[in-house]
């Protein structure tokens, strides 16, 4: 199972990520995050970055929202599931708590680049033997600061290593170039064992470019 939880935060102000939108509405108050916000571009963007309450109440519910998704699933939950937006190994503890219960056992997630902080990552109800981050070698000239490594997980499956690759490629309003890069960074990573692997995740193709 693959899912894009759009933007599971926590409520701190991480150093060096622009994480600002997804703050409680007590921290948002002062002249300094106020002019942060208006330099935004986006409406919507802007908007939320200057109203929205995202306190401990609404990660809580967003949480509660996704296990109940997942769990749906043929009663209690897929075997694997790739996550992508997930901000960090923290908040990913919260989810993994909520989603315990119905057998998980493991979890995974590395930090990427990403400027605001958004990540892949994996809850498994077998063990994760390694994981590891691959990151797109990009044609020249392209913006990677909001683009996400490939996360690759080795799962043992009673004995057998299943390898999983969550991704999450660039956005449909970046050039079609990078996803091709990315698609060929996936290829290259399949290419380079005989182990069964899956790759699943946020591919971000567009209908012009199926």
């Amino acid at each position: 199972m693959t899912y894009n939880v759009e933007n599971l935060f926590d409520t701190k102000d991480d150093m060096g990520k622009d994480d600002k939108a997804f703050l409680p509405a007590s921290f948002k108050k002062n002249a300094y995050h106020k002019g942060h916000c208006r330099g935004i571009e986006v409406k919507k963007w802007r908007d939320e970055c200057l109203y929205l309450d995202w306190s401990e109440v609404a990660k809580a519910k967003k949480i509660s929202n996704i296990a109940k998704v997942v769990s749906s699933y043929d009663s209690d939950g897929a075997d694997i599931v790739a996550f992508q937006e997930i901000e960090n190994i923290n908040v990913l503890k919260d989810l993994f708590k909520a989603l315990k219960p119905f057998g998980y056992l493991d979890f995974v997630l590395l930090e990427g680049k990403d400027y605001r902080g958004i990540d892949s990552a994996i809850i498994s109800k077998f063990p994760i033997k390694q994981s590891k981050l691959h990151f797109i070698k990009f044609s020249p000239g392209f913006p990677t600061k909001d683009t996400r490594p490939i996360l690759e997980t080795q799962i043992d499956l009673s004995g057998k290593i299943l390898r999983v690759y969550s991704v999450h490629f660039p956005a449909p309003f970046l050039d079609s170039v990078m996803r091709n890069d990315a698609f060929n960074s996936l290829e290259s990573l399949l290419n380079s064992h005989d182990d069964p692997a899956v790759a699943m995740g946020d591919f971000n193709v567009t209908s012009e470019e199926e």
